[in-house]
C-alpha cells in the first residue's frame, strides 16, 4: 500500500512546490512558501479521513456517520485544488522542474525520477478534465 503524503511529498519536490525547496514569491515573502505548505496538508488530511474509514478503501462497511455533505464537500475541492496546482505546474513551460530536466540533461545527468528529454506535460493545455478526473478518484477514495 502506498503512503500518501509520502507520494504528495515526492510529487510537490518533483516540481518545486515543496514548501521546503520554494523559493520567496515574487514579493520576496514567504507567503507562496506557506500556501504551498497548507496545500501539503490537504494529501494528509485526506488520507486520514481515509484511513477512519470514511472512504469505500478502509474500514467498517457501514456507512459513517458524522460529517455531512459540506465536508465531502471539502474534502472534493480540497483535493481538485491540489490537482490543479499539480496539472497547471506540469504544463507550465516556465516551470521550475523543466528547467531542472533541461540543466539535468545538459549537465549529461538525468533529472532524479526522469530520463533526459522526457516529455511531461503539453504547455497550454486545458487539464480541467484531468484534475477533476483526479479529484473524482480522491472523492472515491475519501
Amino acid at each position: 500500500m502506498a503512503d500518501l503524503p509520502a507520494l504528495v511529498k515526492d510529487a510537490q519536490r518533483a516540481f518545486g512546490l515543496h514548501p521546503s525547496t520554494a523559493t520567496p514569491g515574487p514579493d520576496g515573502s514567504d507567503a507562496v512558501k506557506k500556501i504551498l505548505s497548507s496545500v501539503s496538508g490537504i494529501a494528509i488530511g485526506l488520507a486520514e479521513l481515509r484511513n477512519r474509514g470514511y472512504g469505500t478503501g478502509h474500514g467498517p462497511v457501514s456507512v459513517p456517520v458524522g460529517l455531512s455533505p459540506r465536508h465531502a464537500h471539502l474534502a472534493v475541492n480540497a483535493a481538485f485544488t491540489w490537482c490543479q496546482l499539480m496539472l497547471d505546474t506540469l504544463a507550465d513551460p516556465k516551470a521550475p522542474w523543466r528547467r531542472e530536466l533541461a540543466e539535468g540533461a545538459q549537465g549529461g545527468e538525468d533529472a532524479p525520477g526522469r530520463s533526459a528529454g522526457q516529455h511531461l506535460g503539453q504547455p497550454g493545455a486545458d487539464r480541467s478534465a484531468e484534475c477533476s478526473a483526479l479529484s473524482a478518484a480522491v472523492a472515491v477514495e475519501t
